[in-house]
């Protein structure tokens, strides 16, 4: 499976789902490394199967390579153990590497695409209130989550959160209404925070 959508305005993310393992788009893919590389755009491939061989031969003819291993078994999360708050404070800290692995993780332990949205609204939310607070206000938070935010908030820039919050409002009401699809939109904005 493979599906493409426009990365700000000019340039595209392709997203490849599993497909070298099927040989004729492996072939298809090797014969045309070239144009993919040369490409303005972003190509994205989720294997199952090392991609070691396809990462050499894109390194050799001048192509930039980042890949991104899951965590050992031992690492890794499994369904009774997996936390949003992992994601969530990775998202928060704006580590979009470990944000992207985290969100994966817990897509695999099957939760929700949207559970995870409704809890970077919480995040948001959350920051939003801190940035906005006047110095010495009280605000309904518990001390833990109080001071994590407080921390989390000198991670954004002033105005940024404010952006934040009305872009996973229009993720959410795209996806609703049938514009963009609510998992990629929702790992596009991971990878770009």
């Amino acid at each position: 499976m493979f599906y493409s959508q426009p990365l700000l305005g000019g340039a595209t993310i392709v997203f490849f789902d599993q497909v070298l393992a099927n040989p004729i788009l492996n072939n298809f893919v090797a014969e045309n490394l070239l144009t993919l590389i040369s490409s303005p755009n972003q190509f994205i491939f989720l294997e199952s199967k090392s991609g070691a061989t396809l990462a050499k031969e894109i390194s050799k003819i001048g192509g930039e390579v980042k890949e991104f291993k899951l965590p050992t078994s031992a690492q890794r999360f499994d369904p009774e153990t997996a936390k949003l708050f992992a994601v969530v404070d990775a998202f928060g800290n704006r580590d979009r590497k470990r944000a992207w692995l985290l969100y994966h993780d817990a897509r695999r332990a099957e939760i929700a695409a949207e559970e995870v949205f409704w809890k970077f609204a919480w995040k948001v939310k959350t920051l939003l209130m801190v940035e906005t607070a006047r110095a010495g206000s009280a605000l309904p938070l518990k001390p833990y989550p109080l001071s994590q935010a407080r921390r989390q908030v000198k991670n954004y820039k002033s105005g940024e959160l404010a952006k934040l919050s009305s872009r996973l409002l229009r993720l959410y009401h795209d996806a609703r209404r049938g514009l963009a699809d609510f998992d990629f939109a929702l790992e596009r904005l991971i990878l770009e925070l």
